[in-house]
């Protein structure tokens, strides 16, 4: 029998970002299994009307311009929920969004499910003079609390499971890896579009291209891997780095490369159309890097592993589920060593070979297929313990 599931999430279409992809796999993924979803979610002035999307006015978030917060919530959600006789809600950001998705599951007696997506710990910088009151021991607080409102909590990472515990939350907690759509990372490239690529960033057919996807800001250490790439390319003469994404420290960034001498070398792509065009940028580069000890579940090291990219990475319990020292990637326990695997890679074509199909085969671990399967079984589970705690309260 399908199901009908309710998602609440504080990001959505058109935004860019890891939650995002997550979202969007997932519900394609349910639909085809014959189960209906239904986006609870903030507006966007550039937002396309989707089917069974529904939004909650919000503003652009301060200094932030690429996400937004709610205003106000309509008491006539819930009535649209009871309408579409939904059995089980399930949360993506503990913000607005995530406290209605708690009052939905409390006023409709659902089970409520809830996935952590980010580590909020990382991110306090960004509050400006709220940040002293905003401690990290206050969004562990925070967290601790609004995980016990839970039925189950999905972590995607060992790691994010361990902090999650070490909140003190007694909500139970089930490791689901994130899985991402292979398909447009595994197929073939036709050459006229890798051509016009490289012509529109200035690549030419003989560079080394490295390259990182993500957001342009301080918790994904861009400036160590511009100081890693400025020894690189005093090695390797034709490399060259490509950064796709945007953020809030771009220009701070491109300051530090005309600073570091690398400004000719370095280009900033902004944000491209996912998947086309980060297939594209994947397929003409030579190597994924990666400084950051931020992530959850890096979906765009498993689009690089997919697309044959060997990695170098920084040593993060998160990172290594994917970039496995050895055997597709090298692993550094300093940020400030990126660049003795990215050199040795980029000056190794059999090394690169290797890396390249270890890479491919590690990605099929996470494919899409999987991880909806996963939380399938997920939402039945819990959809049937609920049904029937609520038999036997019944007497029935």
């Amino acid at each position: 029998m399908g199901m009908n599931i309710a998602f609440f999430s504080d990001t959505y279409n058109p935004q860019v970002n890891g939650v995002v992809t997550v979202l969007n796999i997932l519900k394609r993924g349910l639909e085809e299994r014959g189960h209906r979803v239904y986006v609870y979610t903030i507006s966007h002035p550039d937002a396309e009307k989707g089917e069974n999307v529904y939004r909650v006015p919000s503003v652009k978030f301060p200094k932030e311009p690429q996400h937004r917060m709610a205003l106000f919530l309509s008491p006539r959600i819930f009535k649209l929920l009871k309408e579409q006789n939904i059995h089980v809600i399930h949360s993506h950001s503990p913000f607005a969004l995530g406290h209605l998705a708690i009052a939905a599951a409390k006023t409709m007696r659902k089970p409520l499910i809830h996935t952590f997506h980010t580590f909020y710990e990382e991110y306090v910088h960004y509050l400006g003079p709220l940040k002293v009151i905003v401690t990290r021991n206050f969004i562990k607080f925070l967290g601790k609390r609004f995980c016990n409102f839970h039925d189950v909590i999905i972590a995607p990472s060992e790691k994010i499971k361990k902090v999650i515990e070490g909140y003190g939350t007694r909500t139970p907690i089930e490791i689901i890896p994130n899985g991402v759509d292979l398909t447009p990372f595994r197929e073939p490239v036709d050459e006229d579009r890798l051509k016009d690529f490289r012509e529109r960033f200035g690549i030419g057919k003989d560079d080394k291209v490295v390259i990182f996807v993500g957001r342009m800001a301080k918790e994904k250490s861009v400036e160590k891997l511009l100081e890693n790439f400025k020894r690189v390319s005093e090695d390797v003469k034709n490399a060259k780095l490509l950064l796709v994404g945007d953020g809030p420290d771009r220009e701070k960034y491109e300051r530090l490369c005309s600073e570091l001498g690398i400004d000719d070398r370095v280009i900033f792509t902004g944000y491209l159309k996912w998947p086309e065009e980060v297939a594209v940028a994947y397929r003409i580069s030579d190597v994924f890097v990666s400084a950051s000890h931020t992530e959850v579940h890096p979906i765009t090291f498993i689009e690089a592993a997919a697309s044959g990219l060997p990695l170098v990475v920084y040593d993060d319990p998160s990172n290594v589920i994917v970039a496995r020292d050895g055997e597709n990637a090298f692993v550094f326990k300093s940020k400030d060593e990126l660049h003795i695997g990215i050199t040795r890679i980029l000056k190794s074509p059999s090394l690169k070979e290797i890396f390249s199909r270890r890479s491919v085969e590690i990605s099929e671990e996470f494919s899409a297929e999987r991880f909806v399967e996963r939380m399938e079984r997920l939402y039945e589970f819990y959809h049937k313990l609920h049904e029937a705690k609520r038999s036997m309260k019944s007497g029935v």
